[in-house]
């Protein structure tokens, strides 16, 4: 999942013998390529923000039409606008995540196969949401 969280912001370029792969493996590739494919729009032609370049970004997001889609790279804070709807991966080394939300929301936690694992709520200000490597939190927005 590292690899492609960390071209999340490309247009995806598979090399492997996908008969040689494993039935888990597949499965985490239909997932990001899925999630890819329906959010292209955004993740290709949003506005984008990079956090941290110095630092060999920490986190990179692209924001167009209503919904964000972000990959955290490391263990900062991602601010949520509750009025869209959020897209968070986790390509942290860690197993949780720290979310901003300047409004209480719902969100759905998957892991990296895209099944859902949780709902958990967003309070306001700073929640660490408990996530597996790989895996996405869904907060849906208010709308504007």
């Amino acid at each position: 999942s590292y690899q492609l969280l960390g071209t999340m912001f490309c247009v995806p370029q598979i090399s492997i013998l996908f008969e040689g792969i494993s039935s888990d493996h597949k499965r985490i590739l239909k997932n990001y390529l899925s999630f890819w494919r329906a959010h292209k729009d955004t993740i290709l032609n949003g506005k984008m923000e990079y956090l941290d370049v110095h630092a060999n970004y920490s986190m990179a997001k692209s924001t167009k039409n209503g919904e964000c889609v972000s990959v955290m790279y490391q263990g900062v804070v991602n601010k949520l606008d509750s009025k869209i709807d959020s897209y968070v991966f986790n390509s942290t080394a860690n197993t949780y995540i720290y979310l901003e939300a300047d409004k209480q929301q719902e969100c759905q936690i998957y892991n990296s196969f895209g099944d859902l694992i949780k709902q958990d709520t967003l309070n306001v200000g700073v929640t660490k949401i408990e996530i597996p490597v790989g895996g996405m939190v869904k907060a849906k927005g208010t709308g504007i």
